[in-house]
């Protein structure tokens, strides 16, 4: 709620933009993989701990493997609006491919991916966006 309340104070459709995903992001809880996921992990985990990689290196992977003991919070955010709004459009398109859209022109404004989104593009999607989390969040059971 926090985060959404912030993006009505900020002027630049990108921080609006940026704020929005976070509290997409915040609502988002990452389930476990299945079994067989985690024990290949924890495989890969017990490998890398007995290897003889730096220090600094074995605690860079091993945080990393770790996460991948459950699912991307882009697969967690696909679930939470089946979960949560199944029938509902936004953009002409229904809540998971409008969130799937909006989590790849997130992931370009932070990451600096190639093709940067335009000034416009944020613009087109960012008051739908905001219509998106206001029902996430009135969704919540």
């Amino acid at each position: 709620y926090i985060l959404f309340n912030a993006s009505f104070f900020h002027k630049s459709a990108e921080s609006r933009f940026l704020l929005l995903m976070m509290a997409i992001e915040a609502l988002v809880e990452q389930q476990f993989k299945a079994l067989s996921v985690q024990n290949h992990v924890n495989e890969l985990i017990s490998l890398t701990k007995a290897s003889k990689l730096t220090e600094h290196d074995k605690s860079s992977l091993l945080g990393t493997l770790n996460s991948l003991k459950k699912e991307s919070i882009s697969q967690a955010g696909k679930r939470l609006c089946e979960e949560r709004l199944p029938n509902a459009v936004y953009h002409e398109m229904n809540s998971t491919k409008f969130f799937t859209k909006c989590y790849s022109l997130r992931s370009n404004l932070v990451h600096g991916n190639v093709p940067y989104p335009t000034y416009q593009q944020v613009t087109e999607y960012v008051g739908t966006l905001e219509l998106f989390v206001s029902d996430l969040l009135s969704a919540a059971s």
